[in-house]
């Protein structure tokens, strides 16, 4: 099914980038680390939808029905879950004691990466479900290649002010509820688009979510670069 191999080109194109992202952030002495925090954040989404999501929602619709207000409160199901399961990373003790300003960096982003990874494969299992979509030849899926690729990044970069504040003595609950707020951020036009209430078409719609993808991952990238680069020092006069 195009489906099936549209993700596993996605997936192998993700990890990689990753690889390459990472082999440039990271030391060798690291890479069993960031190997480690791949493998074990490969089930953590589909083990958060079906263990936690899916009864939850059950709970919501018995007590709200599905109307408006549901719609909304289901809107924070996704930074609400995703988050903290990528936060269990850190109960590993290797991962914990690894963790420094220098590793914080890498060690968010092959969290990320992980997580990113085994999306790919839940989306796409989804996918299989709708036959007319599942059926589609693997090259009309670009725009989920693409989607899927940048939030193998984004989810990374989610963690990168939590990791860090937690690696430099600070507290940790700041910047993991910031990456709370932009995973929250980062779904919400998806949320609006779903309630097709804009005279705006399905296509244009999903341009500017293309659109808006790459401006967080833009800002993601700005915010690695000032992690392990440093704030750019204005050149002395001559």
């Amino acid at each position: 099914m195009g489906i099936v191999v549209a993700a596993i080109v996605t997936a192998a194109v993700a990890l990689a980038a990753g690889v390459f992202l990472l082999s440039r952030l990271a030391g060798r002495s690291l890479w069993g680390i960031l190997t480690l925090c791949v493998l074990v954040m490969l089930p953590m989404q589909p083990l958060m939808f079906y263990a936690v999501r899916l009864p939850v929602d059950g709970v919501l619709q018995g007590a709200l029905g599905t109307g408006a207000l549901y719609g909304f409160v289901a809107t924070f199901y996704a930074p609400l879950t995703e988050e903290p399961a990528k936060w269990l990373v850190l109960l590993i003790p290797a991962v914990r004691n690894a963790l420094t300003q220098k590793t914080a960096v890498p060690i968010a982003l092959a969290t990320g990466l992980g997580f990113g990874l085994g999306e790919i494969g839940f989306v796409a299992e989804q996918v299989t479900r709708f036959p007319a979509l599942a059926d589609l030849p693997f090259w009309q899926f670009g725009g989920f290649f693409l989607e899927r690729v940048m939030v193998c990044f984004l989810h990374g970069a989610m963690l990168l002010f939590a990791f860090r504040w937690l690696a430099e003595g600070r507290a940790f609950w700041p910047g993991a509820l910031l990456g709370i707020a932009i995973h929250y951020g980062l779904n919400f036009p998806i949320y609006v688009a779903g309630l097709d209430i804009l005279p705006i078409a399905p296509e244009i719609w999903q341009t500017a979510i293309t659109l808006y993808l790459v401006i967080f991952v833009v800002g993601g990238a700005a915010v690695v670069n000032h992690m392990v680069v440093g704030p750019r020092r204005p050149r002395s006069e001559a």
